[in-house]
């Protein structure tokens, strides 16, 4: 049983700390945004009564991450991720 315990701290305590690591690890980007700081625009292909802005990444070279701010009412056509 002593074993186990071992065996289950070795293994467990790395599994469970490495993603928090991996986490805390400095990107060289800003962890926090002031939005009222962002400048939000309309996109070409996406509904008129959405404004956005692109946090990272770009859209048209590839993956990216995008802050939207959509209207009352506003209808956004089906789509994927």
């Amino acid at each position: 049983m002593k074993a186990l315990v071992k065996v289950l701290a070795v293994v467990a305590v790395p599994a469970v700390l490495a993603p928090a690591a991996a986490l805390a690890e400095d990107s060289g980007h800003a962890v926090g945004r002031n939005v009222p700081e962002m400048k939000f625009v309309t996109f070409p292909g996406l509904p008129e009564c959405g404004r956005n802005t692109v946090l990272s990444g770009d859209p048209a070279q590839g993956p990216s991450i995008i802050l939207a701010k959509i209207s009352s009412g506003c209808t956004v056509p089906w789509h994927w991720h």
